[in-house]
């Protein structure tokens, strides 16, 4: 056998060796810089999906919480019987994964033979809904003298502001 062919036998050995392990690799980089792109759509898309279906659950979780704190729960408690709830919403992420809060501000306004209704009778806090896979649920509760940017800084470990909307869409 001449030596020119058995050299070509072995180049072409170790060039198919080569492309081997160079394939194989190309793809593992291609894969590893466009990951963080796409998983940044995809969490812009479950955002969005989530944001749609906050507008359109959003009176009657509304509605769920005003049911839930209308209830005086110790004897000679204020009954809120008025709230109102802000147009703003702020939309927090949970930081890394797919999980979703909206923080609305809201004002409670009171109804008592002893507390006329005055600005005094009124007071402001938060309503959290939260939005978990594919549903938005409502905490039970007003989160009393917060503001959303309170909730903002308390959460500030594990949420941060995915989005400020201040229109309520119709």
């Amino acid at each position: 056998m001449p030596v020119d062919g058995w050299l070509g036998k072995v180049g072409s050995v170790m060039a198919d060796e080569v492309s081997f392990i160079l394939i194989p690799l190309a793809v593992a980089v291609i894969i590893a810089a466009l990951w963080r792109p796409l998983r940044r759509l995809q969490g812009r898309t479950v955002f969005e999906r989530a944001r749609r279906e906050f507008h359109r659950q959003r009176e009657s979780l509304e509605a769920k919480l005003v049911r839930q704190i209308a209830v005086p729960v110790v004897a000679g408690e204020l009954e809120w019987v008025d709230c109102e709830f802000d147009d703003e919403v702020l939309y927090l992420r949970e930081r890394g994964g797919q999980r979703f809060a909206a923080v609305v501000l809201v004002t409670l306004g009171t109804e008592s033979e002893w507390l006329p209704a005055t600005e005094e009778s009124q007071r402001c806090g938060v309503a959290i809904f939260r939005f978990d896979k594919d549903h938005w649920t409502v905490d039970p509760k007003v989160y009393m003298n917060l503001t959303p940017e309170d909730v903002v800084r308390q959460f500030s470990g594990t949420m941060e502001v995915c989005f400020r909307e201040s229109r309520r869409r119709r």
